[in-house]
């Protein structure tokens, strides 16, 4: 089973699924924790569903 997250270092806190089990996110998620630890969840869940990607990004705060 595979999943990933790639922090980028911009402001703000947003993340968007690239492709199933692909994440892109704000570091401040992951430096989030609550939310980054969700989002690997979703990272390996995406992956499972499979499936074309979710285009909306999701946001916190």
């Amino acid at each position: 089973m595979r999943g990933s997250l790639l922090g980028l270092a911009v402001p703000g806190t947003w993340w968007a699924t690239v492709e199933p089990g692909v994440i892109v996110c704000s570091l401040a998620c992951l430096e989030d924790p609550h939310l980054g630890p969700e989002l690997v969840r979703e990272a390996f869940e995406s992956r499972l569903r499979g499936g074309p990607a979710s285009r909306r990004p999701g946001a916190h705060g």
